[in-house]
């Protein structure tokens, strides 16, 4: 009877073991399918000036990645086409066949070398970028962090203008800083590109009419109206800006720098609260977006947000559209474990554009390489 337990017991454990065997065989098998056999889709849209642009996107998509460097580059998304699936080497003639001036091809970063190995055998055009960099400021030196005129100048306009702040814990303030301020500024902003928190999970976690710790919501008020706000995280060891918003998107409150007022009084408010790094969350990695434009005035540092995940982007040199959007279109891509800066120049003795390139922010956010790319 003991020998027939013991085998049954052992039967169970071979079981359990095949089962969990098939299931990260089934798991690679997937894995290496997806990144041969990529689902791909066409992106049409127009650019700011109203030219007819398209994009290949390949690979894995959520909501946060969907449309990676096609929100940067493009105004108005006109079409989505599925293309279903296709080889990873045959990428560049697909792009071609449907003039495309860009691919942009998802992939881990342990395999991003062999995707670049087998993509560069039809295209040598091709560039490794994370998914977002991590943006972080010290705050704990007020001397340090306003050693820039330009945040100098945005701090006298918010004290000169009077705007002040209040905290608020109430459900029913954060559904009206969702409904009336952050989705109507974050559409208006972002349009198709917009990447929006899962606010109907806090609206249930809240009890009792109260926002769950460590949730706070930041009021920004001008002459006793409420015109701009922040949903802030307020931990013990940790503290972000997670998302803001400006009320019915109104220009006018942007004009009169409801942004800027926000940006510091939630820094105003953090550092009383003891904190002596504030997060500013996530930027996508490209240098002439405004959210990180805007960051790098505070002097923070940037890392890669996501260290095994990134994009491909392939461009066609013959593309007259391609070369103008990259030559004002420089970004932060991976160097080794770290970031460095590419921009695109027509010859090798070109200067970037400071206007576009802030090669002293970024030397100061911890980003030391700079590479030109010369456009054949």
């Amino acid at each position: 009877m003991f020998a027939a337990l013991k085998l049954e017991l052992n039967m169970g454990r071979l079981r359990a073991w095949s089962v969990s065997v098939w299931r990260r065989l089934r798991t690679r098998i997937h894995y290496i399918r997806v990144f041969v056999r990529p689902d791909v889709v066409l992106l049409e849209g127009r650019t700011e000036s109203g030219t007819a642009l398209s994009i290949l996107r390949a690979g894995i998509s959520d909501r946060q990645t969907a449309y990676f460097f096609a929100g940067q580059v493009l105004t108005e998304l006109c079409a989505e086409r599925d293309l279903g699936r296709n080889w990873l080497w045959a990428l560049p003639a697909l792009a071609r066949k449907h003039g495309c001036a860009f691919v942009v091809f998802r992939v881990s970063t342990p395999r991003a070398a062999l995707a670049h190995r087998i993509l560069c055998r039809a295209n040598d055009s091709v560039l490794h970028l994370p998914a977002f960099v991590r943006v972080t400021a010290d705050v704990s030196d007020m001397t340090k962090l306003l050693i820039r005129d330009s945040l100098r100048s945005d701090v006298r306009r918010t004290k000169n203008r009077g705007f002040q702040f209040s905290v608020s814990r109430r459900k029913q303030d954060l559904e009206t800083f969702i409904s009336e301020y952050h989705d109507p500024y974050v559409r208006k902003v972002h349009g198709f590109d917009a990447i929006e928190m899962d606010f109907q999970r806090l609206l249930a976690s809240c009890s009792n009419d109260e926002i769950p710790a460590p949730w706070v919501l930041l009021k920004v008020n001008l002459e006793g109206e409420w015109v701009a706000g922040m949903l802030l995280a307020n931990e013990p060891d940790w503290a972000a800006l997670m998302e803001l918003g400006v009320r019915d998107a109104d220009p006018a409150f942007v004009k009169r720098g409801a942004l800027q007022a926000v940006y510091w009084l939630s820094i105003e408010y953090l550092r009383s609260q003891g904190h002596k790094r504030v997060s500013f969350m996530h930027a996508r990695p490209f240098l002439r977006n405004g959210v990180l434009q805007y960051k790098l005035k505070y002097s923070p540092s940037l890392k890669v947000a996501r260290p095994d995940d990134g994009f491909l982007l392939l461009f066609d040199q013959g593309n007259h559209l391609a070369r103008e959007i990259l030559l004002r279109e420089p970004f932060l891509a991976f160097k080794g474990d770290g970031l460095q800066v590419v921009w695109f120049a027509r010859d090798s003795a070109a200067s970037p554009d400071r206007s576009c390139l802030p090669i002293d922010r970024l030397t100061n956010a911890g980003i030391k390489g700079v590479e030109r790319v010369v456009l054949r």
